[in-house]
């Protein structure tokens, strides 16, 4: 969307995307996850952590996977956060048949708890996010859209690691640099 400005915390998204374009009814506003991290203040930057903090989250990641043998990983299915009916989050699921997936998350809570990060709270849905959502107009139009992909398989991959990887916002869309690799055992 052309003219919106850099997102800062605090900025109501719906504003300012509303004054920006021309609505119908039925359409849907999908927004970026950084958009809305940003304006919801839950932003951390690399550039603020210590190096040492960095190295040291390395490092608890590295413990995290120790050990893990690569498994088969598929993108399966559409669902949203927290329903369909208002939605804050889109993501496709994580296909996981051999449930790697929780294990490992448990292992890197633990190891970041251990560096005084909170732990998070409610249960853990191995996804992807694919958008956030802004607005959305009342009604089951949606859900009715993705219905047929609720249990549609996008693809399969070999997982094979974990990478600790930073998101800078540019005008041009979202940069990412890969900090710090850690393979599975095998991998």
């Amino acid at each position: 969307m052309r003219g919106l400005p850099e997102i800062r915390e605090g900025d109501d998204l719906a504003e300012l995307v509303s004054s920006r374009i021309e609505l119908e009814d039925g359409d849907v506003v999908v927004l970026a996850q950084k958009a809305v991290s940003k304006a919801e203040g839950r932003v951390v930057r690399l550039s603020e952590i210590e190096p040492s903090a960095a190295m040291e989250i390395s490092a608890a990641l590295a413990r995290a996977v120790k050990g893990t043998p690569p498994f088969p990983a598929g993108a399966r299915g559409v669902g949203f956060f927290p329903n369909a009916r208002r939605p804050k989050v889109v993501w496709v699921g994580i296909d996981d048949p051999q449930k790697r997936i929780p294990g490992l998350h448990q292992a890197m809570d633990g190891e970041l708890e251990a560096l005084g990060h909170e732990k998070q709270a409610g249960p853990f849905i191995p996804h992807i996010t694919v958008a956030r959502v802004a607005e959305i107009p009342p009604g089951e139009g949606l859900a009715r859209a993705v219905d047929p992909l609720v249990d549609t398989r996008f693809g399969w991959a070999h997982a094979t690691g974990v990478e600790f990887i930073e998101s800078t916002l540019k005008p041009g869309g979202p940069v990412y640099r890969v900090i710090s690799k850690h393979p599975f055992a095998s991998a």
